[in-house]
């Protein structure tokens, strides 16, 4: 169920980011130093769910690691634009949800 929930997470933020339609322009348009894809929302969702990944047993957490790892690569694809950071906002809100209800069987709390 928890892989589940983050291919559908992973398959979200492709299809937002994917979507095609022109979008306003991003609030912060270029990555800082400590931020990994330049769109704080997922630059906090990526650090909540680092965190929370330690408490998950193996294997599971080698599953839930290498979901997470796919798709934080297309994350930064769609980061390279700003039409795919503006996407990434919605993605990684819907992508911290359905974490976040996943991950409480392991006591992730954020």
């Amino acid at each position: 169920m928890k892989r589940s929930l983050l291919y559908l997470a992973g398959s979200a933020i492709l299809a937002v980011g994917c979507s095609g339609e022109k979008a306003a322009p991003p609030q912060q348009a270029a990555a800082s130093a400590s931020s990994e894809f330049g769109v704080p929302e997922c630059d906090a969702y990526v650090k909540k769910y680092l965190a929370c990944l330690e408490s998950v047993p193996e294997p599971a957490r080698a599953a839930a690691r290498q979901g997470f790892d796919q798709s934080r690569e297309g994350w930064k694809r769609l980061a390279a634009t700003p039409e795919g950071r503006t996407g990434l906002v919605t993605a990684c809100q819907q992508a911290e949800s359905a974490s976040k209800v996943g991950m409480q069987a392991y006591g992730c709390k954020w």
